[in-house]
């Protein structure tokens, strides 16, 4: 099953950000996904790592005061003592919650003190995973690659080299950020090659 999240999804190269993206992320059982990855991916190479912030409204520095508020909040409101999957409840989905318990080796049911609050809040705010390299092809939205464009024509598309040859879309070294930009060159450089061809 998938798993989506609004978060900000940071591509860290030696430990410094590469490219940061906000949005969606989609866990899938074969890695991430989702607008933002996709969108990375484009500067992602094998050994990277992805940062997920889970909770982007949190700024670093208020990390420690946010856990500890928030504890004070839910305990008050529960009239004593609260477990860390309590403490995640409303914050993160449970799969979410349940996901960075496991991997702070934290049981659930344990009580949530401040140490244990910070360490779930810094989790949430850089929740790694290591780019392998990219997915199946089937799972890609567009490729990268192609004939280098200044081999063509800017206003045919027709090869310099071979008269009578257009070249459009994806088979161009041309590609763009989600949102409709990679659909709309493949139109439009279609419309643009078939015009040519045909005046």
């Amino acid at each position: 099953d998938n798993i989506r999240a609004k978060a900000t999804v940071s591509l860290l190269r030696d430990g410094r950000i590469v490219a940061s993206e906000a949005g969606e992320a989609m866990f899938r059982k074969y890695g991430l996904s989702g607008i933002c990855t996709f969108n990375l991916s484009r500067h992602a190479r094998p050994g990277d790592e992805l940062s997920v912030d889970f909770l982007p409204f949190v700024a670093g520095a208020e990390a420690r005061s946010f856990a500890e508020g928030r504890l004070r909040q839910l305990q008050k409101v529960g009239g004593g003592a609260l477990d860390c999957t309590g403490f995640l409840r409303g914050m993160v989905l449970p799969r979410v919650a349940d996901v960075v318990l496991k991997r702070l080796r934290i049981d659930g049911g344990r009580t949530a003190d401040a140490d244990r609050a910070m360490r779930l809040v810094a989790e949430l705010k850089d929740f790694r995973a290591r780019v392998e390299g990219p997915g199946d092809a089937e799972h890609a939205q567009v490729r990268r690659g192609g004939f280098c464009v200044e081999g063509f024509r800017p206003e045919t598309l027709e090869s310099k080299a071979q008269g009578g040859l257009h070249v459009v879309g994806e088979a161009l070294d041309v590609d763009g950020p989600c949102g409709g930009y990679n659909l709309h060159w493949a139109f439009a450089s279609g419309l643009m090659a078939g015009r040519a061809c045909v005046s």
